[in-house]
């Protein structure tokens, strides 16, 4: 897989000297402020899903040890009366407002390969303008 591989870009953005914002789950999106702030402008812009950046190659699944670690690291699964309703896999969606210039970045911090996610990130960013 090249670096770049791991784009999905359903519609590429052509913004004039745009302006990229970026919100990571993890230890630094207390209370989900930084999430929470670019999902409310995503639905107040109505901004438009482009991209994603694929996460298997940027994420641990499992991880030796006792269920209380292992679970850390595994996808979220919700099961009600006995049946998977949900399957949860770690996201990274690109959002663009056109009208705003803005593109939106909402993801989940990776566990792997963090310049290889950054560079796409960033190239992503370079490429809608």
């Amino acid at each position: 897989m090249s670096d770049l591989d791991c784009l999905l870009i359903e519609h590429q953005p052509q913004l004039e000297n745009g302006t990229l914002l970026l919100a990571f789950s993890g230890w630094m999106d207390g209370g989900d402020v930084s999430t929470g702030t670019v999902r409310r402008l995503v639905e107040l812009l109505d901004a438009e899903h482009v991209a994603e950046i694929d996460p298997e190659p940027f994420y641990i699944y499992n991880f030796p040890g006792p269920m209380e670690v292992a679970a850390i690291f595994r996808p979220h699964i919700s099961i009600e009366e006995g049946l998977v309703q949900s399957l949860e896999m770690p996201s990274n969606t690109f959002f663009c407002a056109e009208s705003s210039n803005l593109l939106l970045f909402v993801g989940d911090e990776p566990n792997l390969r963090w310049q290889t996610f950054g560079d796409a990130v960033l190239e992503f960013a370079r490429r809608s303008g």
